[in-house]
């Protein structure tokens, strides 16, 4: 039972008080678009630099998973990725449908404790873990190895993020 959204990794904060961002993030560009994190919200990129890399800033950790929830919902539906459903029985399967498509591994729902799943039917053999940052009324579908989908870097109190394979490792079922 994972409730993080990405793989966590916890940077030295010692001289990273004042940092900005992360430089030179190494990327696939196979797995463009890009959500990182800005200094306060977060940004889609489209393609990495020369150097395969990317740029990540450095903000605040309050409300950064939920945002980049937010932000795939709307570029996944806007784009026609097929990752956002509606928050039904047919909807839950079309996301864990979807996942499964790209990763072999185990996948992991995770919602909040107050949403109402009572109409819901969600197959016994995945994962449900609760998660405080995601919106009520949605789940959202990952894969247990969450460093398919991303990164969160620690720095103290301050994180990066970066999630590369957005329109296939990650699906949302919402009202």
């Amino acid at each position: 039972m994972n409730p993080n959204l990405l793989e966590i990794v916890a940077l030295s904060p010692k001289g990273t008080s004042s940092q900005l961002t992360l430089e030179e993030i190494p990327v696939n560009r196979e797995l463009a678009p890009y959500l990182i994190s800005s200094m306060k919200s977060v940004t889609w990129m489209t393609h990495a630099s020369q150097k395969n890399t990317v740029r990540a800033g450095v903000r605040e950790r309050a409300g950064i998973e939920a945002e980049l929830v937010a932000a795939v919902v709307e570029m996944g539906s806007e784009a026609g990725w097929g990752n956002v459903h509606p928050l039904t029985t047919e909807g839950v399967m079309a996301c864990l449908k979807h996942v499964s498509t790209y990763i072999e591994g185990p996948l992991e729902i995770l919602c909040s404790a107050e949403t109402d799943l009572e109409d819901v039917e969600i197959p016994e053999h995945f994962q449900q873990t609760q998660a405080k940052w995601v919106p009520v009324n949605a789940l959202v579908v990952v894969p247990m190895d969450r460093s398919y989908l991303g990164t969160l870097w620690v720095l103290g109190s301050r994180v990066a993020a970066l999630i590369h394979n957005v329109s296939r490792g990650m699906a949302i079922a919402w009202k």
